[in-house]
């Protein structure tokens, strides 16, 4: 039987979810920079912290980010396998959302 710690070192030792949560991070710290060069007050700092943890929208897309990792992730691991074009459609079906979303903005 597995202990949740093992469980928890095998689920941050996966390449797939390291690669999704990084892409993640990087994506909504990019937001936040951005955030950053465009604030013109103190109070900005704060808008910029709630960019990096919550605001969804904007570039870069998140989900796009976090989408298109996995499937290179799965890619990497699997090989072009189902599993892989199953991600890669799915990925671009989200691209293609968050693109129409912020041109509808």
């Amino acid at each position: 039987m597995k202990t949740d710690a093992t469980e928890l070192r095998i689920l941050l030792e996966n390449p797939i979810f390291l690669s999704a949560f990084f892409s993640l991070l990087i994506a909504q710290f990019i937001k936040a920079v951005i955030a950053l060069i465009k604030a013109r007050r103190s109070e900005d700092l704060r808008e910029a912290m709630f960019t990096f943890f919550w605001r969804t929208g904007g570039m870069p897309s998140s989900h796009s980010a976090v989408a298109i990792s996995i499937s290179a992730a799965v890619a990497l691991t699997e090989g072009f396998s189902n599993l892989f074009i199953v991600s890669l459609f799915l990925s671009l079906i989200v691209i293609r959302d968050a693109l129409g979303v912020r041109r509808s903005a």
